[in-house]
């Protein structure tokens, strides 16, 4: 029977729960399960199972990269759709299998018409609202329709990590296709280092901290996406003030974050602005 359904788990530096729970995962026979590694000491994964088709990369070639190698090696396969987690997200068995059977109905019933991406957990609420978008999915979690990955040329590789699933989803929005949640399903997702963000005795919520590379990036991608992907209309008709105003916005709610919640600010700090230099730098050579 040919495999319809890929599931792509991404490792970089795993924890041993990590290592224990994916290599714990059992799935049905019909399914193939897709290890892509980007750690270059990592051979202790040892998948037994011939089902999985495992990638070993020299260097950290960034998350954006490692989704594209994967789902290349789907679309190739003929398989129709590609599940991706982070290492450090949890499904049972039984949610997934459910995920796949809600999937592979609609597709049978002839709903799937011009769906891109389903997804489970959302993010870039605030983003994706000041752009007049809908909340946009996270990666892990998601399920990404191999079609249009391919209509739209897949990830962004210049992002290399962080906004990759805003880019991603917001250029699949443009081209027409639409993102659905799978009604009844779940899975739980660590995003990080997370802390109670307080002011004073004001609970502000939960705040997942970074480090300096990943501020960098936050920052470079933000600048990048705006000052040239959204001016190019990649993301569809969006008016220049409100591309300022996004901009504007969220490097100063980015800054107001890192100054209260992040413990060592000097190179969190550092990061910010090196991101925001680069992201105009990388956008005039693209351009």
């Amino acid at each position: 029977m040919m495999r319809r359904v890929a599931l792509i788990v991404v490792f970089y530096n795993p924890e041993p729960a990590d290592i224990a729970f994916w290599k714990g995962f059992h799935v049905k026979d019909t399914l193939l399960l897709a290890h892509v590694n980007m750690s270059p000491d990592c051979r202790w994964i040892g998948f037994d199972d011939e089902s999985v088709w495992h990638v070993e990369f020299t260097e950290n070639i960034g998350l954006s990269s490692a989704y594209n190698q994967s789902i290349k090696y789907c679309w190739y396969q003929g398989i129709e759709y590609a599940f991706i987690f982070d290492q450090d997200s949890r499904v049972t068995s039984q949610a997934f299998s459910y995920a796949v059977s809600y999937i592979l109905n609609l597709d049978s019933s002839g709903s799937l018409d011009k769906i891109g991406l389903f997804h489970c957990i959302t993010g870039h609420e605030l983003d994706s609202i000041w752009l007049g978008k809908q909340s946009l999915p996270i990666s892990s979690g998601s399920i990404v329709c191999t079609h249009a990955w391919k209509r739209i040329g897949g990830f962004d590789e210049r992002l290399f990590i962080d906004r990759v699933d805003w880019d991603f989803a917001m250029r699949l929005v443009a081209n027409g296709y639409h993102i659905k949640p799978i009604d009844g399903w779940s899975i739980d997702h660590d995003i990080g280092n997370v802390i109670d963000a307080r002011l004073g005795l004001l609970y502000l919520g939960r705040y997942g901290s970074h480090t300096s590379i990943r501020h960098y990036y936050i920052s470079r991608n933000r600048v990048y996406c705006l000052l040239v992907k959204a001016r190019r209309q990649e993301y569809g008709s969006i008016s220049i003030l409100q591309i300022l105003f996004f901009l504007f916005i969220g490097l100063v709610r980015h800054f107001v974050e890192i100054l209260m919640f992040e413990t060592n600010k000097t190179e969190c700090f550092k990061g910010f602005f090196v991101g925001i230099k680069d992201g105009i730098h990388l956008g005039e050579m693209v351009q």
